[in-house]
């Protein structure tokens, strides 16, 4: 009898494993890859591809992105049997370790992705990251080199490696910060199937200051795509088998290679002819003659000599997320930390006069009864000193500071904008922030003078929510609370706001933004030309001069500009006390009246 129990226990054992198995294999299976090559971002906010995969039943809930006191919501809803891609962003410089996980009502998964570290890689000893975007994702590859000591065109001899990545077109990202990390970004075969929202982002990367390498050489459909009109800083002919001018440049065997003859148009011919390369917004737009990963040329290029090449090539990226709160003029900023001596000795004092030195005043008058009175009056007056130190308007509203730098093109419009801001709330509020534009929302490292105090509370609110468009409702904030954080942005620009018009040997910039102008400078060609003070809706006349014949020129219509952010246009738009300074760069409308 035992026996024929024990057999049967053990046989319903046997029979439960597979189910207990099968339950254990029901459920969401998450899966991360990114952009970076080897792990390495020259930015603090990288891209990740997380794939959620449903073997279970229905569930309606949200990836969420973790790291330190950061977070980010992702809503996600998994049908059974569904597997769904969504891009999710990581700090690059937060220091812990992220971790992405899916929720839904009782239930809960999470991995811990590979972590992308933040480049500190600058200069001549440089890494070099590149993207390719290709039907062939692992040409590009041909372009990676480990660290080796190599000649630059001034003869000097620097250690530069490079790292690669490839994708596919179909998954090539449609947001422009997503290339933001990167050094170049190589398009190759396919790239005319890239979609509608690929080439928006590139175009926009582009023009953020990333520079767009593209090859041709026999076959380049994408020379034809009606979307990338303007773009092109040549005008490429039909290809031809040829030994090349340029051959010698890059140390080729005398043998013919196909390429294409390249007309200039608005663009500077490098190289020997090799390429030419245009100026759009802060980046670049490199046009080869030839395609190096076309069958037998990989081999005959040598490893390094591309992107050997590439990096001797005057490029202007800039990353506008880096500056630092305090990168600004004081004047403009309004905003730093007192000393902690100064303070220390200004909470010493005050101590010491609320307390026992009023008392004994006050005894000493026979008015003891007025410590009520008082001690708050000065408690006002010591609050008031302090505030004036730390050079926050101390308002029962809210104020900020905004940095940063945002770039422009007559090719698009939209302004592309990386910044930081400050915000400084005088009196506990609850509220919806307006992130109009926002494409994301990160931490950075806090220059807060009251960060000793706050503790492990995170400076982007908990309540971020990204259903495409960033949502930030129902945040609160405390009383006298800091919060600081870098943003990417993108909003509407008519490239007709700031025009350059020539009228016989004079220049003239016309300013239609809602902006006062602090100062600007405007290049074209051999010509600089300079203005400071313009006001909103104003025109003044440009102090023209040559420029010396050793010195670099500039693409026509290049210029840098400063000037005042106004309230409800950058950053997070509830504040109506706004101050900070922001830069405009790229290229602007050049006319001839």
């Amino acid at each position: 009898m035992s026996g024929q129990f024990f057999g049967r226990a053990i046989a319903g054992l046997m029979l439960g494993f597979p189910l207990l198995s099968a339950a254990w294999a029901e459920g969401v299976t998450l899966t991360a890859t990114s952009l970076a090559p080897d792990g390495e971002w020259k930015s603090r906010i990288a891209p990740l591809f997380v794939t959620a995969t449903n073997d279970g039943p229905n569930r309606a809930g949200q990836l969420v992105v973790r790291a330190g006191t950061y977070q980010m919501h992702y809503p996600l809803d998994l049908a059974q049997g569904a597997q769904k891609k969504v891009q999710v962003w990581l700090p690059t410089e937060i220091g812990a370790r992220p971790v992405v996980a899916f929720e839904a009502a009782g239930y809960g998964v999470q991995i811990e992705p590979d972590p992308i570290d933040f480049s500190r890689s600058w200069g001549a000893n440089d890494t070099r990251l590149i993207l390719g975007i290709s039907d062939n994702e692992t040409d590009i590859r041909a372009w990676r080199t480990s660290n080796s000591q190599t000649l630059d065109e001034s003869s000097v001899t620097v250690n530069m490696r490079a790292l690669t990545q490839g994708v596919k077109p179909e998954d090539a990202p449609d947001s422009w910060l997503a290339y933001q990390g990167l050094d170049y970004i190589v398009v190759g075969d396919g790239a005319d199937r890239l979609s509608n929202e690929a080439v928006d982002a590139l175009q926009k990367a582009v023009i953020s200051g990333k520079t767009l390498v593209v090859p041709t050489g026999a076959s380049a459909p994408i020379l034809s795509d009606l979307r990338w009109e303007g773009w092109w800083p040549a005008r490429a002919g039909e290809p031809v088998s040829r030994i090349p001018a340029w051959a010698p440049r890059f140390a080729l065997t005398n043998a013919p290679i196909t390429e294409r003859p390249l007309e200039p148009l608005d663009g500077e011919v490098v190289l020997d002819g090799f390429a030419v390369m245009g100026k759009r917004g802060e980046g670049r737009v490199l046009l080869m003659a030839a395609n190096p990963f076309e069958p037998g040329n990989a081999q005959r290029f040598a490893k390094s000599e591309m992107v050997r090449k590439l990096a001797t090539l005057r490029e202007m990226d800039r990353d506008a997320g880096r500056m630092s709160l305090d990168d600004v003029a004081d004047e403009n900023m309004q905003v730093k930390p007192p000393s902690f001596n100064l303070v220390l000795i200004m909470l010493v004092t005050y101590i010491l006069v609320v307390g026992p030195l009023n008392f004994l005043v006050l005894h000493k008058m026979n008015r003891r009864e007025l410590i009520w009175v008082t001690s708050p009056m000065i408690s006002l007056v010591f609050a008031g000193l302090l505030f004036a130190q730390v050079r926050i308007p101390a308002t029962s509203g809210k104020s900020s500071v905004i940095v940063g730098m945002a770039t422009v093109d007559p090719l698009s419009e939209e302004m592309m904008l990386m910044g930081r801001q400050r915000l400084f709330f005088g009196q506990a509020q609850k509220e919806d922030w307006n992130l109009n534009g926002m494409e994301a929302l990160w931490p950075i490292s806090s220059d807060n003078p009251m960060a000793m105090f706050i503790g492990g509370q995170s400076d982007v609110p908990a309540e971020l929510i990204d259903t495409g468009t960033l949502e930030a409702k129902g945040v609160t904030s405390n009383a006298l609370q800091i919060r600081q954080f870098a943003f990417a942005q993108s909003l509407p620009w008519n490239p007709q706001n700031l025009v350059v018009e020539r009228k016989g040997g004079g220049a003239t910039l016309v300013n239609r933004t809602p902006f006062e102008i602090t100062r600007v400078q405007i290049w074209s060609g051999r010509e600089y030309m300079t203005a400071t003070g313009i006001k909103a809706g104003a025109s003044v006349k440009l102090s023209v001069r040559k420029i010396q014949e050793q010195t670099a020129t500039q693409p026509k219509g290049a210029f840098l500009a400063i000037f005042t952010p106004t309230s409800g246009t950058f950053g997070v738009q509830n504040d109506s006390n706004v101050k900070g300074e922001l830069v405009m760069a790229g290229r602007l409308v050049e006319v001839q009246l």
